[in-house]
């Protein structure tokens, strides 16, 4: 007489404990390898949304401009720096040659909130103006955008007087003329939980034209 082939209740039992431990592992590890990744991708994403506004704001300040239709009309290229905001001329077009007449500068203004990094593009309302261009700019900006949008610092600006700039020369009053010989922007943004923090700085030369 033959014996049962099929297994018993513990045997059963202990399978199932380990099939259950074993997948328990494998949806941690998984969940935990998921998250890791994650993490990665968001801190890339965040390195290159800095790396991106960084240079965008590089081209507007090295084109920095006075808003003067013409030799003769000197007018500063900032209208104010402070350490979360800048307010400054920027030949867009960069069809300047040295004070020879060219098409009104866009007016930029630049903001640090403790969340974002934002650009407001004021664009000329009208292509002939008389020699000072800054009444030809609307109260409501043409164009308005996020750089940044998980900035955690608002002291992104610093004014310095020398295009070498040091602890001595640099600051960050409340309004500025055209004596402005560089701006170091700093964008820093710590992203979500668990991520380390991203840091950029940037000391831009400004060596645009003054009438």
């Amino acid at each position: 007489m033959g014996t049962d082939s099929g297994v018993s209740l513990t045997e059963l039992l202990v399978a199932m404990g380990l099939m259950t431990t074993v997948g328990a592992m494998a949806l941690a590890y998984f969940v935990s390898s998921s998250a890791s990744s994650s993490r990665t991708t968001n801190e890339t994403l965040t390195a290159t949304q800095l790396r991106t506004a960084m240079s965008a704001v590089t081209t507007l300040f090295r084109l920095a401009d006075t808003p003067t239709a013409q030799a003769g009309f000197p007018t500063n290229r900032f209208d104010q720096i402070t350490a979360a905001q800048v307010t400054f001329y920027s030949n867009v077009n960069n069809n300047r040659v040295a004070s020879a007449a060219r098409t009104a500068p866009a007016k930029i203004v630049l903001t640090a909130t403790s969340t974002q990094l934002i650009e407001k593009y004021f664009l000329p309302l009208a292509a002939t103006v008389p020699a000072d261009y800054t009444q030809n700019y609307g109260a409501t900006a043409s164009s308005t955008r996020v750089l940044v949008d998980s900035l955690s610092n608002t002291s992104a600006f610093t004014y310095c007087a020398v295009l070498n700039p040091d602890a001595r020369t640099c600051k960050t009053p409340a309004t500025t003329g055209d004596t402005v010989a560089a701006v170091t922007v700093s964008l820093k943004s710590t992203g979500l939980r668990g991520e380390s923090p991203q840091y950029l700085t940037s000391t831009i030369g400004i060596t645009g034209a003054l009438s």
